[in-house]
């Protein structure tokens, strides 16, 4: 192989693997509810599920539908930047979790990944409407 042919290979398997490590999958999917202060589930449940390529986010309360969780503008879920996702947890952290992000312009939804045990996922909404992102913790409780 020529080396031309060796860097692109590489930088093909680069980007297979990179955005991988980094973003949610459909396995993310599923309902969740709320956690308070004490790690205790509230009222207040999400759904996040995927509809074709876009993430959709459901939310309720007790004995209500389920309702999409919309805004005016900036409402389709991205893929979060490293650099955001730095911006929304304390440093201490990162250092013990890898995390995935997806988001609009009032919420992300994060899957942290312990780094010694990955197969240990927490899940956050992160307010983002406030002046300093404030993750709140879910709890998984069933399928999307």
């Amino acid at each position: 192989m020529t080396p031309r042919v060796l860097v692109a290979a590489a930088l093909a398997l680069l980007a297979v693997a990179l955005p991988a490590a980094a973003q949610l999958t459909p396995r993310d999917a599923g309902t969740f509810v709320v956690l308070d202060r004490d790690f205790k589930p509230t009222e207040l449940q999400y759904r996040l599920s995927r509809k074709g390529a876009q993430w959709v986010m459901e939310g309720k309360k007790p004995d209500a539908a389920w309702e999409r969780v919309t805004c005016a503008r900036g409402c389709d879920y991205r893929d979060s930047t490293r650099k955001e996702v730095a911006t929304y947890f304390p440093p201490e952290w990162s250092e013990k979790m890898h995390f995935a992000c997806i988001q609009n312009v009032a919420q992300a939804f994060c899957r942290g990944a312990e780094k010694a045990d990955a197969s240990k996922n927490v899940f956050f909404v992160v307010a983002l409407a406030s002046e300093k992102p404030f993750p709140l913790f879910l709890r998984r409780i069933g399928p999307p």
